[in-house]
């Protein structure tokens, strides 16, 4: 009967570590006859919370075995001591401290690994705290494992992975070393591994609840970004490199359209700062083309910027507009997708910077009121 080990990193936040090994505990005891053992190893030995944290948690799962290390080892090194103690067991799940097994988790994942023996890790989808999660088939299988680096690379974040330890043990250790320093020594590792089994398990149910936490590299992840992650893309193993090139291509040219699209923010919301300077507004423009009620698309920073400035004005705002209505928070306005049924008003203030032509052919096959650009207004005001 093929069982798990849980590895369970953490660094200064025993109070969602906590939430984490209870959630784990939960599974666990649904599994007594698997002896699934917990294993939390902490970068910080002075850290006397979570000591207590574990002592108390041991009186109820006894399997549960608390490692400090002697020195802060870093993420890269707390990682990797999982692939170093992997082989008590043939399955390791790897999870951070702020991530939680959903209910039924283990049931799915011990299904997998017994169905699946000779893959080289699973892959498991995730559910964010707001509900969201990746539209993957129930399983799918990767017998070609480049073409699963093309589709999941990048979508596999650390906490969301079972590895097979038998596949581990056949990556050398100067290769696992070798991503030290870029923050994702796991996902390079599992990348080798790949290379050995030839296969590779995606699954769709969502088994995990990632954390909302602030990431421990938070405070330098202009590190992250501009130096770890492309060191390693540098690092991955030969038979992906011709994917790296075209992934940096389209990296390329999406920072060339972010900074595009960030200059042309820029100069609009320079010009707003003039108006307001030169002690003009908004209100007399609606005014003066009789758009006293009107709709907003594109809720972010510039939408906001708008309804605030409207506000205690004769200016109606009916209601937003918005693709990602999961992300619109602390709007006191109704905010509608563009697919929905868009109630009448005098005018649409588009604020997205770009393409502002596709999003007017398209509303205008909806409404019959004006169609304007933010960006357009304020270069008439």
């Amino acid at each position: 009967m093929s069982t798990i080990s849980v590895y369970v990193t953490t660094y200064h936040r025993p109070v969602a570590l906590y939430k984490c090994l209870v959630s784990i505990i939960h599974e666990c005891k649904r599994h007594l006859d698997r002896s699934i053992e917990i294993y939390v190893s902490n970068n910080d030995k002075h850290d006397e919370e979570t000591k207590s944290i574990i002592s108390s948690l041991k009186e109820n799962y006894s399997n549960l075995i608390y490692s400090e290390n002697r020195e802060n080892i870093g993420i890269d090194g707390n990682m990797r001591k999982a692939f170093k103690r992997g082989g008590k067991e043939q399955w390791c799940l790897m999870l951070g401290d702020d991530d939680e097994l959903r209910y039924g988790a283990l049931d799915i994942f011990f299904e997998v690994i017994e169905t699946y023996k000779d893959v080289a890790f699973v892959l498991a989808n995730w559910l964010t705290s707001k509900g969201i999660a990746n539209d993957w088939e129930t399983y799918k299988l990767y017998e070609d494992v480049v073409e699963c680096f093309h589709e999941n690379h990048d979508k596999m974040p650390y906490g969301t992975i079972i590895f097979n330890t038998e596949y581990a043990s056949f990556v050398s250790e100067a290769d696992k070393d070798r991503f030290m320093g870029t923050y994702h020594l796991y996902s390079g590792v599992l990348w080798d591994m790949a290379l050995v089994s030839k296969k590779v398990l995606r699954i769709g149910f969502p088994c995990i609840l990632r954390g909302d936490k602030e990431k421990t590299y938070a405070s330098y992840i202009d590190d992250v970004e501009l130096r770890a992650i492309p060191e390693w893309y540098d690092k991955v193993a030969a038979p992906y490199q011709d994917l790296v090139k075209e992934i940096r291509l389209k990296k390329q040219i999406e920072i060339r359209k972010t900074i595009n699209k960030n200059w042309a923010l820029f100069l609009m919301m320079n010009r707003w700062v003039g108006i307001k300077q030169e002690r003009k507004n908004l209100e007399a423009y609606f005014v003066k083309k009789g758009y006293r009620r009107i709709a907003i698309y594109g809720m972010s920073y510039v939408g906001k910027t708008l309804l605030n400035e409207l506000k205690e004005t004769v200016i109606q705002v009916a209601y937003g507009i918005d693709k990602n209505l999961n992300e619109m928070e602390n709007i006191d306005i109704d905010i509608l997708t563009p697919d929905d049924l868009l109630g009448e008003v005098d005018a649409i203030v588009v604020t997205a910077i770009t393409f502002f032509e596709e999003i007017r052919k398209s509303l205008s096959k909806k409404v019959c009121c004006s169609i304007v650009s933010l960006d357009d207004i304020l270069k008439e005001v």
